[in-house]
């Protein structure tokens, strides 16, 4: 797809100096030369820009910028950068189309945010009074949409657009940690329950009163090797579908029912469901390693930045995964990293288990940023408060409730289900009864609350389940930088210069270099 970039710069080798001086962003890649150059019909349209924050839905009171920044905006500057640790900061240009008749308005500027998070060209639809992102970046570079004028211009014939780093929020303080949710899917009459928590999910998510789902593991009941998994699975596709359907965004741990227990794993039903496929295009999803069998997601909750790493079972003793963890928490300093694996910490001891010791010493203790680990397998709840050798602290948090039944048999009844003590083998009460755990910051204090949108009921752990930590997130790190902005009318008197530049992959894009 062709992009134009209308009017971008004064000198390209002046702005590329701008960014090692102002910024230390790396600039973006030279084309591999200029094809062919060509002129459009476009006029140049006035605009304004200020300058405030938004929470991901609305934008603050904003500020004008001065008649000099404006200026040096219109011809292209050494940068102009916003910043914030209160709110998101943005750049709000309105652009006044009221003396066109235009069908297309073309937005361009050249903009830098924090190295290795995305920044977004937003226009402001009047019909939805959202937001929408057109274009988007990564650390630095050319930001370009054809802006419909019958869509975006409001009564007045003004459209406004924003340019923002592009952190995943809606503004909400809390996230939902989900986990060991396999005997929703083993008992057909449970079903129900795994559907109904996840509406709950998407209800939360879209009134704004939760920003993200976690969940650490086991979906499913039934082993990879076992005939009857394969229903199962079908069950847990739906349950997430429902997620998807929402967009909801959520992060999965496989568990040791989901994969088979260590070392022989096996991640063929998990890979058929929940591959990096189902995930990469959603814009919290940060990136994976083999597949989605690790990943990790990029929120922000709270106010508070954070970067989700979510270990798969078996995953944890590969030190190519360690190290590809390692890398990944080194690319986001100033964002809160939140460890969520399957098998951690055991709630009656309070002591890690398994390969959870390899994963403090290789990925925990390196990375200053990490905050906390999550993890279920173990029936109950608890979490203990560690201090590592330079002082920092780490939340180690556990809770499973697979084996829940605060309800009587007599509720059970009512419901009309087959077996009220849902027993395997010789395991009763294996009913969960849809608790989950709300996860709520508040600045530096986050708490955890045990609850289930199915029965009403609440804290079924008790004291272990109520839970209040003081966590100390690493220092954030939020800017957007703008060096040049232009709109246009496509297609009304007036000319510009565009100049095709050809890359590698065959792909092109125009831009339009002033004369000096």
């Amino acid at each position: 797809m062709k992009k134009r970039l209308i009017s971008f710069v004064l000198c390209l080798t002046v702005l590329m100096m701008s960014f090692v001086v102002s910024v230390g962003a790396v600039s973006p890649a030279a084309p591999s030369g200029v094809t062919s150059t060509k002129t459009v019909s476009a006029a140049a349209l006035p605009y304004t820009v200020s300058y405030g924050t938004t929470d991901g839905k609305t934008v603050s009171a904003l500020t004008a910028y001065d008649a000099q920044t404006l200026a040096a905006l219109q011809a292209g500057c050494d940068g102009v950068t916003t910043d914030s640790v209160t709110g998101i900061p943005c750049q709000v240009y309105e652009i006044d189309a009221s003396g066109t008749t235009a069908e297309t308005v073309v937005v361009a500027l050249h903009a830098a945010t924090v190295q290795n998070e995305r920044m977004a060209l937003k226009v402001f639809n009047p019909a939805t009074a959202a937001w929408d992102t057109l274009d988007t970046a990564v650390t630095s570079g050319y930001l370009s949409a054809d802006v419909a004028r019958a869509t975006y211009a409001d009564a007045s014939g003004k459209i406004k657009a924003m340019v923002t780093p592009d952190y995943v929020t809606n503004g909400s303080n809390r996230f939902i940690w989900s986990t060991d949710q396999q005997h929703y899917a083993e008992f057909e009459d449970l079903n129900a329950t795994y559907y109904a928590i996840h509406e709950y999910m998407v209800k939360e998510y879209q009134n704004g009163t939760a920003a993200y789902v976690i969940n650490t593991g086991d979906i499913v009941d039934d082993t990879p090797h076992m005939a009857t998994a394969k229903a199962q699975w079908t069950v847990a596709d739906k349950a997430f579908a429902i997620l998807d359907k929402g967009n909801v965004p959520y992060g999965i741990a496989s568990g040791n029912h989901d994969v088979g227990d260590y070392p022989m794993n096996n991640y063929t039903h998990y890979l058929n469901h929940f591959n990096a496929s189902r995930y990469e295009n959603n814009p919290w999803y940060g990136g994976t390693r083999d597949d989605n069998k690790s990943h990790y997601d990029l929120v922000t909750v709270g106010n508070v930045d954070f970067i989700i790493l979510y270990f798969g079972y078996g995953q944890g003793d590969q030190m190519e995964l360690l190290d590809w963890a390692n890398s990944v928490l080194k690319q986001y300093p100033h964002r809160a990293a939140i460890l969520a694996t399957h098998q951690y910490l055991r709630p009656s001891t309070l002591q890690r288990t398994g390969r959870a010791d390899l994963i403090h010493e290789r990925v925990v203790v390196e990375n200053e940023n990490v905050v906390m680990v999550l993890s279920g397998h173990y029936s109950g709840a608890g979490y203990r408060t560690i201090t590592l050798d330079d002082g920092r602290k780490v939340h180690e948090v556990v809770a499973d409730y697979q084996f829940v039944q605060k309800e009587s048999l007599e509720y059970y009844q009512n419901l009309g289900v087959k077996d009220p003590t849902h027993s395997i083998g010789s395991v009763p009460d294996c009913n969960g009864e849809g608790y989950l755990r709300e996860v709520i910051i508040e600045g530096n204090t986050v708490s955890m609350h045990a609850f289930s949108p199915v029965t009403g009921g609440e804290n079924p752990f008790g004291a272990r389940d109520d839970v209040t930590l003081t966590v100390e997130y690493p220092a954030a790190n939020r800017f957007i930088t703008s060096y040049h902005f232009t709109a246009a009318a496509l297609g009304d008197d007036g000319e510009i210069d565009l100049t095709k530049w050809a890359f590698g992959d065959g792909s092109a894009e125009y831009a339009h270099i002033p004369e000096s």
